[in-house]
């Protein structure tokens, strides 16, 4: 088990059960491990790449995404782009393959392999082989209340 740490000049790295640095706080950002592996993110030219490492600190995926989150239910939720406004979003299994391609406006997860997005304006809930599993909807909040009253998903 590894846990986050940050650094007193502001890097991240993890400790092990004992309180050790195992894995240094060379890391401008980073994510607990999820899965058997960690978000982690430099800053380059000041753009954020990110990317995820295994437990013994190696980088497994690599730095090729702006942001990320962590794995849930063996995939992650991916951006490229300059920020969340205006980036492309997609989901990579565990060994960086896209299995929901980069290419929605938004996405988040919705529930298990189940994943709100944004496409073309229209908000939805699409499954992991990028099938549509709700009506589309004008507005975020549309989409939530449906949530909200479908809690089966």
């Amino acid at each position: 088990m590894r846990t986050l740490f940050q650094a007193p000049d502001g890097l991240y790295g993890f400790l092990d059960e004992q309180g050790n640095a195992v894995i240094a706080p060379i890391y401008a950002g980073a994510r607990s491990f999820s899965e058997g592996v960690a978000q982690v993110e430099s800053v380059e030219n000041g753009i954020r790449k990110t990317g995820f490492i295994d437990e013994q600190g190696n980088l497994v995926i690599p730095m090729a995404y702006n942001y990320a989150m962590s794995f849930q239910d063996g995939l992650a939720p991916v951006c490229i782009g300059a920020s969340w406004v205006g980036g492309k979003f997609g989901c990579i299994d565990h060994q960086g393959r896209e299995v929901i391609p980069i290419r929605y406006d938004y996405l988040e997860p919705a529930g298990v392999r189940c994943y709100a997005v944004k496409e073309n304006g229209s908000w939805s809930l699409i499954d992991a082989s990028c099938t549509r599993i709700s009506p589309l909807f004008p507005t975020q909040k549309a989409l939530q209340e449906y949530l909200n009253n479908h809690h089966t998903l």
